[in-house]
């Protein structure tokens, strides 16, 4: 009897293992926005003249579309520095067309490490699907199962015909929806407090070298860098840590005084950009990009 018992055991275990490795396949088999940036840059990357990187801020702060050169946005949600020089890494010596990579920022950015809060889990969509050695996750974390609902989801709005490929064809988040002034004013102060509550300056020294690395491999293929902090809504900035904002752009000021190719610009609290230049407190809505481009095309004489 407890040997028909556990064979029945193992039988139902394997085939609870088998429906889990071919949904574990099956998920990645579903187009997402990681996968097709990928794709695109193994496809197109001795074309593109202008490369941005960076995190959402950025995904959604710089319109590849704007400039008159061959431009393309690898940025993600909560991307760090590090992921971005890492994908540098990756592709520069096959960029043959490239003139320019922008690093988009926002204050957070010398001292935030994907790995070290909430959005961790991010890190397995690099090695998955874009095939980048980023720092090493948990075991469990290293397959779209570890997230079972999103995975399922994901499958179900494939097989659905639904989009699931969240940006435009050369990349820009197609985030399109803009909060109103209330719901702006209330994220501002509550985005700028998660954003302090993670402010490691102990992480400067992780991440700096790291930038500059990049900055010199561009160097030496002639790419010119572009670092700028973007604009941010005015109740972020009021209540963003001052002590956050001012390294940053001291840090950054010192980079472009090192780097001869690295060319810096301050925008956080630039009153230029209006509320419907906004989406949200930390980015900007498809408008405010258009205009943030077009202003840093005219300034670089692109």
């Amino acid at each position: 009897m407890m040997k028909q018992f556990l064979i029945k055991i193992m039988i139902v275990g394997g085939v609870v293992v088998a429906a889990l490795v071919f949904l574990e396949f099956f998920v990645r088999l579903v187009p997402n926005e990681y996968s097709y940036k990928s794709h695109y840059l193994e496809s197109n990357i001795d074309d593109i003249e202008v490369l941005i990187v960076g995190s959402s801020a950025a995904r959604s702060g710089i319109d590849p579309d704007v400039f008159p050169i061959s431009a393309f946005n690898v940025a993600q949600v909560s991307q760090d520095l590090e992921t971005d020089c890492a994908i540098i890494h990756k592709y520069i010596e096959r960029a043959d067309s490239l003139k320019y990579v922008f690093f988009p920022i926002l204050p957070m950015a010398y001292s935030y490490r994907m790995g070290e809060g909430v959005e961790d889990w991010r890190l397995r969509k690099y090695p998955i699907y874009m095939n980048l050695d980023v720092e090493k996750t948990a075991f469990s974390d290293r397959f779209e199962l570890s997230n079972i609902p999103g995975s399922v989801s994901q499958i179900i709005k494939y097989l659905k015909g639904e989009k699931t490929v969240d940006c435009y064809e050369k990349g820009m988040g197609d985030d399109d929806v803009v909060e109103d002034e209330q719901a702006k004013i209330a994220q501002g102060i509550m985005i700028a407090k998660v954003h302090n509550e993670h402010f490691y300056r102990e992480n400067y020294k992780i991440i700096v070298p790291v930038l500059e690395g990049a900055i010199d491999e561009c160097a030496k293929h002639s790419v010119k860098v572009v670092l700028l902090v973007l604009p941010c809504y005015y109740t972020y900035c009021e209540n963003i840590d001052p002590i956050m904002v001012s390294e940053c752009d001291s840090i950054s000021r010192r980079i472009a005084e090192k780097h001869p190719n690295v060319t810096y610009f301050n925008w956080f609290t630039d009153s230029t950009f209006v509320t419907e230049d906004y989406r949200n407190s930390n980015h900007l809505s498809q408008a405010g990009a258009k205009k943030l481009t077009s202003r840093i095309i005219q300034l670089l004489g692109i």
